[in-house]
C-alpha cells in the first residue's frame, strides 16, 4: 500500500467512497447528514478546488485494487481564548471497507502526522459520527481523546 498526495485522477474513487459514507451517515442522522441530490456532481469540483489551494493535506491510500481510503485535513483558526497552537481539522477520513481501518487508516494517520508536523501544526481534531463504530474504535485505539459532542435539532 502507498500513501500519497491525492491527485485529480483520484477524485472519482474518493467521491465513490464519500457517497457510500454519506448514505451511511444519513441513516444515522437524516437531518444533520441529509444528502443533497447533487452531492455526487458537486463533490468532485469542490475537492478539485481544495487540491488547487495547497492549504490542505489531502492524502489517499492506494493498493493494487485502487484507492482504499483517504483523508482531508484543513487548517482551522483557533479562537484566541485558547492556547492550542496551529490546528488541523479532519472532517473527511474514510476507508472503503470497515475491515481495513487498522491497515489503511493507520497508514493514513501516520503520514498525516508527518505532514502536519512538517507544516508546524501541533494538534489535529477528527470529526466522527458516534454511530460509526469501526471508525470510533480505530480513533480510540490510536490513543486519541474524545472531547466533544454535537447535538442537532429542528428550529
Amino acid at each position: 500500500m502507498i500513501v500519497r498526495d491525492c491527485a485529480p485522477d483520484d477524485l472519482p474513487a474518493v467521491v465513490d467512497i464519500l457517497e457510500a459514507k454519506r448514505a451511511q451517515l444519513a441513516a444515522y442522522e437524516p437531518r444533520f447528514w441529509k444528502q443533497s441530490p447533487t452531492s455526487r456532481a458537486t463533490t468532485k469540483p469542490y475537492l478539485a478546488e481544495l487540491l488547487k489551494s495547497g492549504e490542505h493535506v489531502f492524502l489517499v491510500a492506494e493498493h493494487s485494487s485502487g484507492i482504499a481510503g483517504f483523508l482531508l485535513a484543513s487548517p482551522v483558526r483557533v479562537p484566541p481564548v485558547y492556547d492550542a497552537g496551529p490546528t488541523a481539522v479532519i472532517d473527511d477520513f474514510h476507508v472503503a471497507d470497515d475491515a481495513i481501518w487498522n491497515d489503511v487508516g493507520g497508514a493514513l494517520l501516520t503520514e498525516l502526522r508527518l505532514r502536519l508536523r512538517e507544516r508546524g501544526f501541533v494538534q489535529f481534531v477528527f470529526v466522527s459520527a458516534h454511530r460509526d463504530t469501526a471508525k470510533m474504535r480505530f480513533l480510540h485505539e490510536q490513543g486519541l481523546s474524545e472531547h466533544a459532542s454535537w447535538f442537532n435539532g429542528a428550529i
